[in-house]
């Protein structure tokens, strides 16, 4: 105890004296938040947040009319107003945070920037007039309206008629599709116009994210190192998930119940296409290397509602690299088998298996449209020698000095019968010719579309090696998970880079995109970064993680099969073997994490009621997990375990009503008791592989993070 008081006065000197006052209270409780919201910030900056405050009740009770309202608030609304009221209780280690990759500095400047110009922009509806206080709410009404015609203002002002749609214009949480029809229904304003007012937008917010991203990234790392952050945005418009998973509740007018926040700000490429406006399904932004100094990528999406995954495909001097969404972890990969979800690269092989594949092995199976052309050809064959054999009778005939002229008549008669059917029989054939060309113009215009899509992705496609989690590209470049930056050696001479995004289709027949926004953002200070971590940059990955898995489980369990491959066996009984010699020892990190905190639901758990209903939903059946990795150092086998559950009331059914109820002191009204249920899933994972290793291994405690408490391993074994 001692120790850890020592250790939180030292934080909080390093904390009070270390930059970063140029961040107000309101800026420090964002940042907590998209830290603990985001998966690469967290696992790499949570040691470096301190929160000292208490979590206050959720639920504000009312009276409105005699009535008691009761309205239930988010966890992080809470932390946040809990900041702003006192700042004090939000300590936070900017000197740790320097010493991380500056491309996690990168992501959270800008994600801060954007979270802000999205509360700038919906507070704007609040102020009297709408958008005249704040100087930036100010600034984007002011600008969107330059480029209004002249017929939608009157007086200096957008006309009466038009105003409430130009303010939904403004909205940042209005999808692209409802601003484009906002307008559409605009008569007197032609396709043009309206792709004008929607590109002012957008180069609006790319302006404010890219200037106040790189004041917040300066702040943070204090120096000069090079920063520039762009966004791109690819789908259909129709709506995603909200800026840190976040949806909207209401409470204005303007804005609607249920959508995602913020999502009126992703950055479309706008197209006309049969004269309606569109957004475009995959954009590029082009960057410069540095010179002198490694150049690191840091990538990071938002939005991906559902299990299409985009792709992203960068190009150097004639060199591809492929990364690849996943939809779970909101996290990029190069490898495709890594990530779950259907991405571009899929669609390609969909799209030759279906329009080239299938379709030339139907042309040829035993009953296809050329096995019957042949049969056809045959049979017409018949049909010639059968004339032909009668023409030869006729002139036998014609020799003879006398024959029966019946005879010659029969068989003119069989001839006609004859051509009439050969008539018949190359109709057919004729037919049957033109669907066989048909079939094969479509498999070579296939063939050519398909050329065409794969030769988006060039000529020259790195492959990789893995260790730990650091790819290796073929041509040196790495990408390192931990972190998701890429990074690319020094050059001599500057040199652009492409980074295109590819939106992933819904179907391989239906001209419809899932819509993503990617966070672009490219830093220096890699050598710098490299040295303190004193790890060269050809030189991660190290130590290596030698076990990487996660298991699942039924509602409410916490048992269950989590069945090794056999390949693993030998791994744990050499594991066993080697701590049971005291060649080396076991570190246990251990984190329950109840409802996922990157979920939208990780404040609201759903009545049991809804459970039947629920539990088969591909979400929740991925949110009732396990996380196992392990890695192995020098000394040490690390095991790091996270457990989760998913969005529905736990009731701990498998346990016996006194173990129930001395877990009940862990209940929480937004969590219920699925911190427990997660806890007992990591302690019932980690006592399986310990089976499997030979080892017994009964001390050690599990973070339950959302209460910010432990509990021992021997409180929770039965």
């Amino acid at each position: 105890m001692l120790h850890k008081i020592i250790s939180t006065i030292l934080l909080w000197v390093s904390m009070t004296t270390l930059f970063g006052q140029d961040f107000n209270a309101q800026q420090k409780a964002w940042l907590y938040k998209i830290v603990m919201k985001t998966p690469p910030l967290k696992r790499n900056w949570e040691e470096f947040f301190v929160y000292q405050g208490k979590l206050p009740a959720n639920v504000d009770r009312y009276a409105v009319n005699g009535r008691i309202v009761t309205k239930v608030r988010e966890k992080w609304d809470l932390i946040e107003d809990s900041i702003i009221v006192n700042p004090d209780i939000l300590l936070i280690d900017y000197a740790g945070i320097r010493k991380t990759s500056p491309g996690l500095i990168a992501d959270a400047s800008v994600k801060l920037a954007l979270w802000e110009l999205y509360v700038i922009l919906k507070e704007g509806y609040d102020q009297s007039p709408p958008f005249s206080i704040n100087k930036t709410a100010r600034y984007f009404h002011d600008e969107l309206f330059k480029v209004l015609p002249s017929d939608l203002k009157k007086d200096g002002k957008v006309h009466k008629k038009y105003a409430s749609s130009f303010y939904m214009l403004l909205n940042p949480s209005l999808p692209l599709n409802k601003k484009a029809g906002i307008l559409s229904d605009i008569k007197k304003l032609p396709v043009s116009r309206q792709k004008a007012i929607l590109e002012k937008w957008h180069h609006l917010v790319l302006e404010y994210v890219e200037k106040q991203s790189a004041i917040y990234f300066k702040n943070i790392v204090q120096d000069d190192t090079y920063f520039k952050g762009n966004l791109v945005a690819v789908g259909e418009g129709s709506g995603s998930s909200g800026l840190l998973s976040e949806y909207e509740k209401g409470g204005s007018e303007w804005i609607e119940t249920g959508t995602g926040k913020g999502i009126g700000l992703f950055t479309y490429e706008m197209a006309t296409k049969r004269g309606e406006l569109t957004p475009r399904f995959e954009s590029d932004v082009y960057i410069n290397t540095l010179v002198a100094e490694p150049t690191l990528l840091h990538l990071s999406l938002w939005g991906m509602d559902s299990n299409k995954k985009p792709l992203i495909l960068i190009k150097k001097d004639g060199k591809s690299y492929m990364l690849f969404a996943d939809i779970l972890s909101k996290e990029i990969s190069p490898d495709p088998n890594k990530t779950k979800g259907i991405s571009y690269l899929d669609r390609l092989v969909e799209f030759e298996l279906k329009k080239i594949t299938i379709p030339g092995e139907e042309l040829n199976k035993s009953n296809g449209l050329l096995s019957i052309y042949q049969k056809e050809q045959s049979k017409k064959e018949v049909i010639l020698g059968q004339i032909e054999t009668l023409e030869l009778e006729i002139d036998s005939l014609n020799k003879l000095e006398s024959f029966n002229p019946q005879a010659k008549e029969s068989r003119k008669e069989k001839i006609i019968v004859h051509l009439s059917n050969l008539t018949n029989k190359e109709n057919r054939i004729k037919k049957l010719e033109k669907k066989i060309s048909d079939e094969y113009r479509k498999i070579d215009q296939a063939r050519s579309k398909l050329n065409e899509m794969q030769a988006v992705l060039g000529d020259d496609i790195q492959t990789w090696t893995k260790r730990d989690s650091v790819y290796t590209f073929s041509d040196g470049t790495i990408f390192n998970a931990f972190t998701q930056d890429l990074i690319f050696a020094e050059d001599s001479i500057l040199k652009k880079v492409e980074v295109k995004l590819i939106a992933a289709s819904f179907t391989l027949y239906i001209d419809q995109k899932d819509e993503v926004q990617m966070y672009v953002n490219t830093t220096g200070g890699v050598n710098r970064f490299s040295a303190k971590e004193d790890v060269a940059v050809n030189k991660v990955g190290i130590p290596d993680t030698i076990f990487n898995q996660s298991f699942y489980f039924e509602p409410d369990e916490f048992d269950c099969g989590c069945a090794l491959g056999s390949e693993y066996y030998d791994l744990f009984k050499k594991i066993g073997t080697a701590v049971a010699n005291k060649e080396k020892e076991i570190k246990l990190v251990l984190k329950a994490n109840g409802v996922e905190s990157s979920e939208s639901s990780v404040t609201k758990v759903n009545s049991s009621a809804y459970l039947n209903e629920l539990s088969n939903k591909t979400e929740y059946k991925n949110a009732r997990r396990v996380d196992i990795e392990v890695v192995e150092e020098s000394e040490n086998y690390i095991f790091v375990i996270n457990g989760y559950a998913d969005a529905v009331n736990s009731r701990l059914s498998k346990l016996s009503h006194n173990n129930r109820s001395k877990y009940q002191k862990y209940y929480s009204q937004e969590q219920s008791l699925n911190i427990i249920l997660s806890a007992l899933r990591v302690s019932f994972a980690l006592s399986e592989l310990m089976r499997v290793a030979g080892l017994d291994l009964s001390e050690g405690v599990i973070q339950l993070i959302p209460l910010n408490q432990n509990i021992s391993l021997s409180e929770l074994r039965p």
